[in-house]
């Protein structure tokens, strides 16, 4: 199944939010797709201040929340000690089940979500604002 119209026009909004960055998305075959960001700053609460960040845009999307996120695998504070399981980051495999690939996820639901205003570009800048900021 192709992407969703509204899929469709929400990573043109990623990539209109984001023109420094590479946008690249994959097709999940339902409508939806998984989408990456390159070459964002995360800032210095991790090991590294670069990431890509990628996230799941399913095909009922905006009456979904795309959440939550991920980024490069691996990710510790910056004197190497792990993140806690409720700080909302862990270390997974993420993508398509048929190109699954290790990455760092960053748990962050909007709890009052709203699809008008939680749109994927505007919940990707609102979890780097996290990232950066704690």
């Amino acid at each position: 199944m192709a992407l969703t119209n509204e899929v469709a026009r929400a990573i043109e909004e990623v990539r209109a939010t984001f023109p420094e960055s590479t946008v690249t998305s994959d097709e999940d075959g339902s409508g939806g797709a998984f989408v990456t960001v390159s070459e964002l700053s995360i800032g210095s609460r991790f090991s590294e201040s670069m990431s890509w960040l990628g996230f799941h845009i399913t095909f009922n999307y905006p009456e979904a929340q795309v959440y939550p996120h991920f980024g490069v695998p691996g990710l510790t504070r910056p004197d190497g000690s792990e993140y806690e399981a409720g700080d909302g980051i862990q270390q997974v495999e993420w993508g398509p089940d048929t190109n699954k690939a290790k990455a760092t996820q960053f748990s962050r639901s909007s709890t009052r979500w709203d699809p008008v205003v939680d749109t994927a570009a505007n919940k990707l800048l609102r979890v780097l604002e996290w990232l950066r900021d704690g």
